[in-house]
């Protein structure tokens, strides 16, 4: 860390990540810990003779089958030439991953860039090119089947059935919650609030009920949304990177776009003009089935309310909490934002479903 005082590591003492970055370095410098998402922590800059890089955890509970799956497609990605996938970084003994203490550790390059909540518009076709690109290096023969993504929303649209927000603000009082706690409480008043106001609020019933359909599926990111979108300092309108990769799967590409546009979601989205303007870029490069195209203004729009309901049930129901409140509270009060827009559309989506 810059700086005289001693480094901060998340959890885990200094000389444990030391110990970690020798198995890819044996002289580095790991210089701070990096905003790691919401769990606090993970995540940590490295300075070694090559240049920065980026150590960090995988999630609990994934294999080494599973790590060595996701790092095959990043390099695929890289070989196809997109510069935008970092590299994952060869430990001295050959393997890109590491075992340590039950978990498994990555070396990646560093990307050096910025997000943007709110894009330009060159900086949203950039990012939907790049995204572009990635999918089409990422094409590989796959069954179709059924959307994990639909199938998870049906689940969502359910349980918010049988848990309304309404009943579930009675049932958090404020005695004994934490200071994160009543901050999300607060803003679970605030969506209370929003839903009571919409008169139509029928598209809830009919994603409940819906068949997922078969869809084309292949590698997709998943978690790709506007703070996984680096865009270049010195030049605002190039996509730098495209980062975090452990939540990869298999689902049709709409997910990914979908992801991405819903966490960019304004006002004018719930004009179809919108979604035209916004795809563009991507079917440029890579030009997406009619019935995935229909898909994508539903599925980033049930993101927003069913992204609210998760962080809801997280804190309020199941006690979790994250390392940063103000980043939960940031991330709340933008999906709030979209709200309005968000249940305008699953209305008129309700009204013609996909």
């Amino acid at each position: 860390m810059d700086g005289d005082s001693e480094p901060v590591f998340a959890g885990q003492p200094p000389a444990a990540i030391g110990h970690l970055v020798r198995c890819w370095f044996p002289d580095a410098c790991v210089r701070r810990p990096l905003a790691g998402g919401f769990s606090g922590g993970g995540v940590w800059l490295v300075e070694a003779a090559g240049g920065r890089f980026v150590l960090k955890v995988f999630p609990r509970g994934t294999s080494l089958e599973r790590g060595r799956w996701i790092h095959a497609a990043m390099l695929r990605a890289r070989a196809a030439g997109l510069a935008e996938v970092p590299a994952a970084v060869p430990a001295q003994d050959g393997d890109s991953l590491v075992a340590s203490d039950g978990r498994l550790w990555e070396m990646v390059s560093f990307v050096d860039g910025q997000p943007a909540s709110r894009p330009t518009a060159a900086q949203v076709a950039a990012a939907l090119a790049a995204l572009a690109n990635v999918h089409r290096a990422g094409a590989q023969p796959t069954p179709r089947g059924e959307s994990a993504a639909i199938r998870q929303r049906v689940a969502a649209a359910r349980s918010m059935i049988a848990r309304p927000w309404a009943g579930l603000l009675a049932e958090a009082s404020a005695p004994g919650l934490s200071p994160q706690q009543m901050a999300v409480r607060a803003r679970l008043a605030s969506a209370a609030t929003l839903w009571s106001q919409r008169a139509d609020c029928h598209w809830l019933a009919a994603v409940a009920g819906m068949e997922c359909p078969v869809v084309s599926r292949q590698w997709v990111l998943r978690d790709i949304w506007c703070d996984h979108v680096l865009f270049a300092a010195a030049e605002p309108a190039r996509v730098a990177g495209l980062i975090d990769y452990h939540a990869s799967g298999f689902d049709t590409t709409a997910t990914d776009v979908a992801r991405l546009l819903g966490s960019w979601i304004d006002a004018g989205a719930s004009q179809p003009t919108w979604w035209e303007a916004h795809l563009l870029p991507y079917e440029d490069v890579r030009p997406l089935p009619t019935r995935e195209r229909r898909l994508i203004p539903f599925l980033a729009a049930s993101s927003v309310v069913f992204g609210l309901n998760h962080w809801f049930h997280w804190t309020l129901e199941e006690g979790r909490q994250f390392g940063s409140t103000t980043q939960v509270t940031g991330r709340l009060d933008r999906l709030l934002e979209q709200l309005p827009t968000a249940l305008d559309m699953l209305a008129g989506w309700a009204r013609e479903p996909v």
